[in-house]
């Protein structure tokens, strides 16, 4: 791996390049480059370009997963499928942390720190998805 510091020895086409192909995720782009994930990190901070392009990137992974989210619930509640499987419980804990924009909210905790979802709440996150499909 190239060292804190040093210039890298590539152009900067092949940075964005590495950038687009692991989606905006500078960790595995770094370790395609073969440098520190603080190089790639540094470097993208001095080109606005290579700074949007990464927002942007990690925009859309969060906007597309988001959806794939709502997907996954909404077909839980169409198999009535209460018993909140691994894969509906990830659905939930992704939409709890990223979906604040499209109005999701953790569910609260009780004394014991059990999450508790109730099929009342399982409904209105399918009236929500279905308001946002119609608009």
């Amino acid at each position: 791996m190239a060292c804190p510091g040093v210039k890298l020895p590539f152009e900067k086409e092949v940075i964005e390049r590495a950038i687009r192909d692991h989606k905006g995720r500078l960790a595995p782009a770094a370790r395609s480059l073969g440098i520190w994930r603080n190089t790639l990190r540094n470097f993208v901070s001095k080109h606005i370009d290579l700074i949007i392009l990464v927002d942007n990137l990690r925009t859309d992974w969060v906007e597309t997963t988001l959806d794939k989210v709502e997907d996954t619930i909404n077909d839980a509640m169409d198999n009535r499928a209460l018993d909140m499987t691994n894969g509906l419980k990830a659905a939930f804990f992704f939409a709890n942390n990223q979906g604040s924009e499209r109005g999701y909210k953790p569910p609260q905790v009780n004394q014991q720190g059990d999450i508790k979802i109730t099929p009342a709440q399982l409904l209105q996150v399918k009236e929500m998805i279905s308001k946002d499909a119609q608009a």
